[in-house]
């Protein structure tokens, strides 16, 4: 990739997406330090047909000069007469304005939940699958999404085939909770948004939006699954991530529901915590241990790797891989599974 050094208009260069959460950018004092000393790293800008130039690094920068120029319009003509100083690029894919704007060179610095499904949507988005996705943002996993050290350095000493493979496996839970985010309707993601930055998405500023746990999020996207199925008579999708079908809404309604209802009750005592013992002892009724254990290990707060729970998770996701990309394989699994399952109950 080529690039040159130009001055390009303040007014022919946009912010398009950022994987950065506003609520955490401090403007106001890197406007007062562009005021004093002048801009000292150039924005990075990707040139489009239109002329218009899309910011790839320096979304913070830009936003700065913008606050300067209503703030002190004086001194940002003094500073910017010939235009904001860029290193421009042309002609990038998807894929690498998408890198472009999540490795600034930093990306060990960013710290929240959101910024992680911001970056990962963008991959997606720009058409890449789940294991080049974990590959590429590592780093950014590895500083929000922590796991122990020794595990990492286990990885690390792997061939590259093979650490690729177990870092794919490793962040399966988590990418498979963003995942569900980014299929789901648009309202999931802006109440994920939400409870990881404290701020309402625009558009979704009158909606009540609920605290999702991973498991409300499986849900959802299951529910969401099933309205997409529906068809037109010329075959086109009735429900779609905006305009949502009944299955989503009456999931998404009972959510909201219980936790207005629940916001609404006076604040009972919190019973006291059941014992490690007496959790063992009412196991055998708690029907759904397997679920809540996988949960939070989907969601990064535990870790199942090598328990029976685990193994048979991986051998889901394993599943869902060769159905996906092999059709006529999984077929010939399936009808292998049967075959087997006749001969043992016939033994």
């Amino acid at each position: 990739m080529s690039s040159k050094i130009k001055f390009v208009a303040f007014e022919a260069i946009k912010a398009v997406r950022n994987v950065r959460v506003e609520s955490l950018l401090d403007i106001p004092s890197l406007m007062e330090s562009i005021k004093d000393i002048g801009l000292e790293t150039r924005l990075v800008v990707h040139e489009l047909p239109d002329g218009i130039n899309e910011v790839l690094r320096g979304h913070r920068r830009l936003r700065a000069i913008g606050m300067l120029k209503d703030t002190y319009p004086e001194r940002f003509n003094e500073l910017f007469a010939k235009g904001v100083e860029c290193e421009v690029y042309k002609g990038l894919t998807l894929e690498e304005v998408a890198m472009m704007k999540i490795d600034h060179g930093n990306i060990k610095q960013l710290r929240n939940r959101m910024e992680v499904y911001n970056c990962i949507e963008m991959l997606f988005d720009a058409g890449l699958k789940e294991r080049a996705v974990v590959v590429k943002v590592q780093p950014l996993l590895d500083s929000v999404f922590p796991v122990p050290a020794a595990r990492l350095r286990e990885i690390e000493a792997l061939p590259e085939d093979s650490r690729a493979q177990e870092l794919v496996k490793l962040r399966h839970g988590v990418m498979q909770g963003l995942g569900n985010i980014y299929k789901a309707p648009y309202i999931v993601k802006a109440a994920y948004a939400l409870q990881e930055t404290g701020e309402k998405p625009e558009g979704f500023e009158g909606d009540f939006l609920p605290k999702l746990t991973t498991g409300n999020i499986t849900k959802l996207k299951q529910a969401s699954d099933k309205d997409f199925e529906h068809r037109d008579k010329a075959g086109h999708k009735v429900y779609d991530q905006k305009n949502t079908g009944p299955e989503f809404k009456a999931a998404w309604k009972a959510i909201c529901d219980k936790q207005q209802e629940a916001a609404a009750e006076p604040t009972a005592p919190r019973p006291k915590a059941m014992s490690a013992k007496g959790m063992l002892e009412e196991e055998k009724n708690w029907l759904s241990f397997g679920f809540v254990a996988l949960t939070k290990h989907h969601g990064g707060d535990a870790d199942i790797t090598g328990t029976v729970l685990g193994i048979c998770d991986e051998m889901l996701f394993l599943a869902e891989l060769v159905a996906e990309g092999d059709k006529a394989l999984w077929d010939k699994v399936i009808s292998k599974a049967a075959e087997i399952k006749k001969a043992a109950v016939a033994s």
